[in-house]
């Protein structure tokens, strides 16, 4: 379909709105995450991005890691900007993982061998009620909402030496998060390409919409 141009004096909400973006949920990518999120600042520039064909994240790294981003953005700051808010995203999500671990789905309890067909419903509306979280699954387990299941023990070490589990670290609030991320983009924040003011938008819009 044919992609609106942002209106003078149009926020980055009502934009997106027309756009029709994609909201976040949990446990995606930074490489599926819609470039909306990085450039509302700079809805020309996501507008000139969206005619070209690009809409998320992943989709510009692609193109721009083969060097043929000049294709489609002839200014070289303009690129250098798109680059650096790539790297604001992959930074987010990588923090953001902390503490998480993994989605947990019931293909890889198959894998483990430790889902029978009697526990299999009970274990798959956890699994859905909770995001694909492990550790919400275990806590069920504990509480004995699923009752009879033998195998928690079992789960919950393969859940552990499978990334599902990432209980050996905290959480980060969202405090925290803007600044790990404000350390880690210090190179792109000295050249005016990420700003506190991005960090911030990012890490309000984002933290929402992901958790489970």
């Amino acid at each position: 379909r044919t992609v609106p141009a942002p209106l003078p004096g149009q926020s980055a909400d009502e934009y997106g709105a027309e756009l029709r973006v994609a909201a976040p949920r949990p446990f995606m990518t930074a490489a599926e995450l819609d470039l909306f999120f990085v450039l509302t600042d700079r809805l020309d520039l996501l507008y000139r991005l969206r005619q070209a064909g690009f809409q998320r994240v992943g989709h510009w790294q692609a193109v721009a890691g083969k060097g043929a981003g000049a294709r489609h953005l002839e200014d070289s700051d303009e690129r250098a900007l798109v680059d650096a808010r790539c790297r604001l995203a992959e930074a987010f999500f990588a923090r953001w993982a902390i503490g998480r671990g993994r989605p947990l789905h019931m293909r890889d309890l198959d894998r483990a061998q430790l889902c029978t067909d009697a526990f299999r419903d009970r274990l798959e509306r956890s699994l859905e009620k909770h995001g694909n979280r492990a550790e919400r699954l275990i806590e069920d387990l504990d509480a004995k909402v699923i009752r009879g299941f033998r195998k928690a023990a079992e789960l919950k070490a393969f859940c552990h030496q499978e990334g599902f589990l990432d209980q050996t670290r905290s959480v980060l609030d969202p405090a925290e998060l803007r600044w790990q991320l404000g350390q880690v983009l210090d190179t792109d924040r000295r050249v005016g390409l990420v700003d506190e003011a991005r960090i911030e938008e990012l890490v309000r819009r984002l933290c929402p919409a992901l958790a489970p």
